[in-house]
């Protein structure tokens, strides 16, 4: 099982996935954190590695709690809060 789930989030950090629907990127748009969602972010991955989910969700719940957050950062940050739950 962890396996699978540190493959889900090699996959959702690599930016294979599409934005969130009605999102108005292009695939021209960048793809890449910001410091203040990539912290959490980073240290989510890391929970998730470890089987920590609680942390890996308490992680997410505080990188959605920035306010300036690119379409991009928020699928991510849902699609691994489902790869958690």
């Amino acid at each position: 099982m962890g396996i699978i789930r540190g493959s889900i989030i090699t996959v959702l950090l690599s930016g294979l996935f599409c934005a969130a629907p009605g999102a108005q990127e292009s695939p021209q748009d960048n793809r890449q954190f910001s410091s203040a969602v990539g912290q959490p972010v980073s240290a989510a991955a890391e929970n998730i590695r470890q089987n920590n989910f609680a942390a890996a969700l308490s992680d997410l719940s505080s990188a959605l709690a920035v306010s300036e957050r690119t379409p991009y950062e928020t699928s991510v940050i849902y699609q691994m809060q489902g790869s958690v739950l």
